[in-house]
Parts: C-alpha cells; structure tokens; sequence
C-alpha cells in the first residue's frame, strides 16, 4: 500500500528524495448521528514531506480546515491512520502531537505581551526561565518583533499579530505547522509583503508547513504542491503548475484559475488530431500522454485557459469561430473578454500590446482561435 502511494505521489511532484514526515491514510471524519451523518473528510490520502509548503485548496465547506484540525488532533478521524515521523498518532490528543496550528484569529492571550505570547507554550512545558528567554528572543529575531516585546495585542496590526502567532508556533520547533487561511481579509499589498515571508519562513526551515485557504493566488504563489478539495475528498495533487497546465476534471479546471469548459462528443481520429463535435462546432485537438489514450471515450469535456486562446487569426486557422464580444474589463497589463458564439460564452484573455483596445467595443464581432495543443481534455462534466 506504502509504495503504491509513494508512486503516485511522485507523479504529482513529491519531493521524494526528503523524509516522509506527514502521512494520512484512508481518512474519513463523519458528523452526525444515525441517518443524519454525513462524511466531511472522505477517503483521503495523503504524504508530505520535509521542508515542502503544502496547501488545502477548496472552497468554503470543502473540508480542508477540518482536516487541519484531525492532523492537530483536534479532531479524531472515523476511521483513518495518521503518522507524524513515522509514529501513528491517530489518537493522541493536540497537547501530545508535535505540530503547532495558527487559527485565523491567530489567537493571542489580550493579557499577555508579545514575548509573553510566545513563550507561554515553553511555560506549559516548564522549560527553565533562561532557556525559554534564550528560545523567546531567537523567535523574535527571526520575525523582527524585538521591539514589540513588551506590547500586547491589542496595539497590533493584523501583520503584526500573524508574525506573532508563528513565532509562538514555531518557538515550540514542531514536527508541522499548520496555517489555516492565514492571509484572509488582507489587502493586496499587505497580502503580497506576508506571503513573501511566510515563504522566506519556511524556506529557511526544515519543517512543511500545512496550510488550508480558499484563494488560489496564495496557492499558486507558496506551495510546492496543492491539494485541490471538494466535498471532503481530494480532486487532484500536484505542483500548481502542473494543477494549471494538466486539471485532472472540469472542478479543477474552473478552481485553479479560469477556465473555458466545452462539453463535446467525440466523433473520430484524423492522423495525431482528434476531432469533438460541440455547441461551437467542429474542434480539432492534439493530445498526448492519458489525454490521447481517452481521447475517443464518447461524452467529453475539453478545457483551454482564457489566455491561450488566439485573436487576430488568418481565416484559414484552424478551430476558428467568430462571436460577439458582450463584455470588456480592463486590467492593466490585460484585457478580458467575454464573447458569446451560439449558446457557448467564451472568455478571453489578452495583453494589452496585442489587442489594441481602440478596436473592440461591446457588440464588435470578433474571431478567436483555439489552437489545438492548448487544448485539454478530461471527462465529462
């Protein structure tokens, strides 16, 4: 079972010359009683390893906040074996298990101050007062809190509070540390600063950190690898170019950035090209790898990224259509659009040299090109 699982896992870009340092195995946790239960965590696998930044992808009520509660061990699975370092732990309580979480509030003691803070896990561990001084300062270095020592809570920032919080995580050197939506209701500037040193963080120590969030540009930016959630079970694990670039079905797809999805029905193979007959017409697709080997399944989805689609074409394009642009946003170094061609809307990304805004207005009739190696495929919807 170990090495099947380790398999796989190398396939979604598991960092397997590291030690294995987290293991979930078939983990289920279900709420409820009798007729009325119903299964927030189903079937999950999962290994991570030293030194990697790991993300819990998903929607609201997927269930990636509860599964960081069942790794705490504020949780018990039903059933379900995890391992932390080679020791199942799957029934040890949280004060027993060698990881440390950070809560979205972060939690802080308002009476305490910020070195207080820190070193009331060193307390609890009635640690000598010279070493959890000597174990508080190195934790306030490594966040630049020194000069917030003595301050309490209440006079923080939220940047401020979260730097806190991991230092009171990590003075405790856990096996894991656990983030749940720590970079939640930010602005973009403040965002972009704390991601920058969560990842300078974790890149200067051994540990994975663990963390659960529903915005995919955190995922993107900090993760070695992703797990996209949904409904309590794990869609697809991997890099997240590799989540972009290759979704497992139409649910990553549309999660992990945008993505056009055209239900089609497979009608035959021309030399390396197949051919899907959809809302839109004909469309000629190049695949390689499991999406050839499926290709003639009879009920299909193909997906292609806004940005991939071409504008401009000459008329002798391949899997050229025209429709009518029923929307424009304008982003800076891009410009979105949104055109509709029978009963399919399609959305379009372009950067700004390439389009020339002055010609396209709301009603213009457009052609756009889905050139075929940009084109995925995976089951239907």
């Amino acid at each position: 079972m170990q090495a099947a699982r380790l398999s796989g896992e190398a396939l979604s870009g598991a960092p397997s010359d590291q030690p294995l340092v987290l293991s979930l195995e078939d983990v289920y946790k279900t709420f409820g009683k009798k007729k009325n239960t119903f299964n927030a965590i189903e079937n999950v696998n999962l290994d991570i390893y030293s030194g990697e930044f790991f993300t819990l992808l998903g929607p609201a009520g997927c269930g990636k906040s509860t599964l960081l509660r069942l790794i705490a061990g504020l949780d018990i699975p039903s059933p379900g074996t995890i391992a932390i370092d080679d020791m199942e732990c799957t029934s040890w309580p949280a004060h027993e298990r060698p990881v440390n979480m950070i809560f979205p509030d972060f939690a802080l003691f308002p009476h305490m101050s910020v070195s207080e803070n820190i070193g009331f896990g060193l307390r609890m561990k009635k640690m000598a007062s010279h070493e959890i001084a000597r174990e508080v300062m190195g934790a306030m270095q490594l966040l630049e809190l020194v000069e917030l020592a003595t301050v309490k809570p209440r006079k923080l920032n939220r940047v401020q509070a979260q730097r806190v919080a991991v230092a009171r995580a990590l003075v405790n050197e856990p096996k894991v540390l656990l983030l749940d939506e720590p970079l939640a209701g930010l602005d973009l500037r403040i965002r972009n600063e704390l991601q920058a040193k969560l990842r300078e963080l974790q890149q200067n120590l051994t540990i994975p950190f663990v963390m659960a969030t529903e915005n995919q540009a955190d995922a993107l930016a900090l993760s070695d690898r992703v797990a996209v959630m949904n409904k309590g079970r794990i869609e697809q694990v991997g890099r997240p170019a590799e989540l972009y670039e290759h979704p497992a079905n139409p649910f990553v797809a549309g999660f992990v950035g945008r993505c056009n999805l055209i239900d089609g029905r497979f009608l035959y193979r021309e030399g390396s090209e197949v051919v899907v007959e959809t809302k839109l017409g004909k469309i000629r697709c190049t695949f390689t790898g499991l999406e050839a080997e499926k290709a003639d399944q009879n009920e299909v989805t193909l997906a292609i990224r806004p940005e991939k689609i071409r504008i401009n074409q000459p008329t002798d394009s391949v899997n050229l259509f025209t429709g009518t642009i029923i929307e424009i946003d304008y982003r800076g170094a891009s410009t979105e659009l949104k055109v509709r061609q029978t009963e399919q809307v399609i959305d379009i990304s372009i950067t700004n040299s390439e389009l020339g805004l002055s010609q396209v207005q709301i009603g213009d009739t457009i052609g756009f090109a889905f050139p075929p190696s940009n084109l995925l495929l995976m089951d239907a919807k």
